[in-house]
């Protein structure tokens, strides 16, 4: 079913088998990575995604942004903090860099 060990946390002679529900979520792996990804860390980074998420999604007139517009609408932010935050964000596809060099949510 899933490369997780679950036996310290099931009742004795259960297996992840045993349980339907274990399947589903692990089926649901990818939406789970992606908020693990996006809630791991300290409470100040966990933050910072939301608000560059928040901010980006934020103008529906503008869903794209170039990396110049996002330096310059998030400049109260350490330049390298920011890079962080945005590289984070693509690596776990919550926003995507397309080929015309701007930022959009995925």
């Amino acid at each position: 079913m899933t490369d997780h060990d679950f036996s310290e946390y099931l009742a004795p002679g259960y297996t992840a088998d045993d349980v339907p529900e274990l399947s589903a979520l692990a089926g649901a792996r990818p939406v789970i990575d992606t908020f693990i990804s996006l809630f791991r860390g300290s409470e100040a980074e966990v933050l910072l995604r939301l608000l560059v998420l928040r901010e980006i999604g934020r103008d529906a007139d503008s869903p794209r942004w170039s990396p110049d517009a996002l330096r310059r609408r998030f400049a109260y932010l350490d330049a390298v903090k920011l890079e962080t935050v945005l590289k984070r964000l693509r690596e776990h596809r919550l926003l995507n860099f397309g080929d015309d060099g701007h930022y959009h949510l995925a």
